[in-house]
Parts: structure tokens; C-alpha cells; sequence
């Protein structure tokens, strides 16, 4: 009867152990297997996140690759805008040599000729100042107003006014009228009067001449 109990007892102890032992083995494989889990997941997802990052981005190097083309490419065209610049440049430049004809000295004095021609044209002389008169081509007679006759209106009408170096009349100063109607008449009529310009020095310049008219009714 003991013998049998003893066995049993040992039995159930050996049965105790492996399932001690059974438990211990698979709680820790599970152990591990819970510990191992995070990582991984965090590698995976790290993993596929560079897979992605790399797919969207483009290498640095083929960036620069492309880059490298454009700047040729912009400073050719700015390299052939110059050359054209350059050439049109050429182009436009006046041609300042003087001609194997014309000397130094005569080139200066057609310059110098044309300042004094600029300075006596800006002048204005007086009837005996100059050394050729001018000479009337159209010189319309100012004519005695109706009104001015029916109103009775006598006198001398003196005027001042510019020949200019063109041959045309540039200002009419009216010195003296007998009347306002007689003025307008005059200044309307001197103005279309035309003439050879008066000459200093072989030059047309301007002359500033007289004009006396006298209007007096017939009796």
C-alpha cells in the first residue's frame, strides 16, 4: 500500500515538473516574441518609409546633372547676344575718318564758317548795316480802308518790321497810325510782303526795315 502511494506521488511530481517546465519554455518564447514585435514593425515602417522617400526624391546628382545643361545653355545665348550686340554695334558706329580729299584745315573751316553763318543769322541789322540791301519781290500796297475813308480819317502810318534771312516778314511794330482800322489793314498786307533777304558778309541775315504810308482823301 505505501509502495503504491509513493509511486503515485512521484508521478504526479514528475507530471508537475514538465508542466512547470512546459509553461516555463513557452512563456518565455512568448516573452520574446512580444518584445521582438515593436522593433520589427518600427524597422518595417522606417524601412518603407526610406522605399518611399526615395522613389518621391529625385538623387542630388541627376538634379545637378540637369541643371548643368540650362547654365550652358543661358550663357551661349548671352555669348551670342553679345557677338550680335557687338556687331550691330559695328554697324552703327559712324565712320569718322576724314576723306582723303578733304584736309584738317578745311574740315575746320566749314566749321567754322557754319558757327559765324549761326551767329550772323541770329543777328538782327539795320537797313545800313549790312552789305547787301534787301530787295521786295511781293510788296502788296496797303490799301486805304473803306471805313476809314467814310469816317474821314487821314494821316501817316510809320511801321517797323523784320525781314528775315528766309525772305519773310517775322515781326510788324507799328510806330505810329492814324487809326486802328488802318493798323489792322497794315499789319494784314505786310505780312504776305516776300524779299530777297539782305546779305553781311555773303550770308542772308535778318534786316529790320521802315515802311512810312501816308492816307489822304481825295478832294
Amino acid at each position: 500500500m505505501n509502495l503504491m502511494v509513493r509511486v503515485a506521488t512521484t508521478v504526479v511530481r514528475l507530471a508537475a515538473a514538465c508542466a512547470v517546465s512546459f509553461l516555463f519554455f513557452v512563456g518565455i518564447s512568448m516573452l520574446h516574441a512580444m518584445i521582438d514585435v515593436g522593433p520589427k514593425t518600427d524597422k518595417t515602417k522606417s524601412a518603407a518609409k526610406q522605399v518611399l522617400m526615395e522613389v518621391v526624391r529625385k538623387p542630388p546628382e541627376e538634379e545637378e546633372k540637369k541643371a548643368l545643361p540650362r547654365v550652358r545653355q543661358v550663357t551661349q545665348s548671352s555669348d551670342r547676344d553679345k557677338t550680335l550686340e557687338h556687331q550691330m554695334t559695328m554697324k552703327l558706329v559712324p565712320d569718322l575718318t576724314v576723306d582723303a580729299g578733304v584736309g584738317e584745315g578745311d574740315a575746320a573751316a566749314g566749321v567754322v564758317q557754319v558757327e559765324k553763318s549761326q551767329d550772323l543769322q541770329a543777328e538782327v541789322f539795320e537797313e545800313g548795316e549790312t552789305d547787301e540791301r534787301p530787295i521786295p519781290l511781293t510788296t502788296t500796297p496797303v490799301a486805304y480802308p473803306l471805313e476809314a475813308r467814310e469816317r474821314g480819317i487821314e494821316g501817316t502810318l510809320v511801321v517797323f518790321f523784320i525781314i528775315g534771312h528766309d525772305g519773310k516778314v517775322k515781326s510788324i511794330d507799328v510806330q505810329k497810325s492814324p487809326s486802328p482800322i488802318i493798323t489792322r489793314e497794315a499789319k494784314r498786307t505786310i505780312a504776305t510782303w516776300r524779299f530777297k533777304p539782305g546779305k553781311k558778309k555773303g550770308i542772308p541775315v535778318n534786316v529790320r526795315a521802315k515802311k512810312e504810308i501816308t492816307f489822304v482823301l481825295q478832294k
